[in-house]
């Protein structure tokens, strides 16, 4: 561990060293993690970078983040950067507005394997309810006050919503609140809501005709 940390290294290339002869690799993920969960925040962070459709920057992360109210209402880009501090042996975490991705796909394998991972493991029900949670919210808020919504947020609410209710119905346990703030913003999606949504998604997606109307104001 000592080894990967050490400052005068290369900490990606010495993880890769690890990798190529170490058999006791869970035990090395576990090390890294159980330290790295003393900073505050940890747990969410992580949770969000295990599930997230696709890799976020800082930025984005903490913009998706901060939709929702208690308990992550703290969760600006400085304190992501503080919660990731011990984890930059298997992660990078970029200054210049790239996304935050793993050294190697083996700690996402092990973080998601509760065979493996025991105490540490992260359960897709909470953290994909948490992101579709997030992600409603900042569409909600949006639409609310006229401005756009967070482009991740357009794009994977439902990707989250379906993996949510895939992994609640394989093994029925949802944390405790997060059902219902579930249930009471779905409450809240109506017929203009979806068009909305689809409107701004699909011209996020980059569908012609729409960047045309949206630029227009129609």
């Amino acid at each position: 561990m000592r080894y990967i940390c050490d400052r005068r290294g290369d900490p990606k290339k010495r993880l890769k060293d690890v990798l190529s002869g170490h058999d006791g690799l869970d035990i090395l993920y576990h090390q890294v993690i159980k330290a790295a969960k003393e900073y505050d925040y940890f747990d969410i962070i992580m949770g969000s970078l295990l599930y997230l459709q696709y890799p976020l920057s800082t930025k984005n992360l903490s913009s998706l983040l901060l939709s929702t109210e208690e308990p992550y209402e703290s969760l600006n880009i400085e304190n992501i950067y503080g919660a990731l501090n011990g984890c930059h042996s298997v992660l990078i975490v970029p200054e210049d507005g790239q996304p935050i991705t793993f050294h190697h796909a083996s700690l996402q394998d092990f973080l998601t394997n509760e065979k493996r991972s025991k105490d540490l493991f992260y359960a897709p029900v909470t953290y994909h309810a948490q992101l579709m949670i997030c992600s409603l919210e900042a569409i909600t808020a949006a639409f609310s006050s006229g401005a756009n919504a967070l482009e991740y947020a357009l794009i994977a609410w439902h990707h989250h919503a379906c993996c949510f209710l895939s992994a609640a119905n394989t093994n029925n346990h949802i944390p405790g609140g997060l059902e219902h703030k579930a249930v009471d913003l779905i409450k809240n999606i109506d017929l203009e809501w979806v068009k909305s949504w689809l409107k701004k998604a699909l011209f996020w997606a980059g569908i012609p005709y729409l960047r045309v109307e949206w630029a227009s104001g129609k």
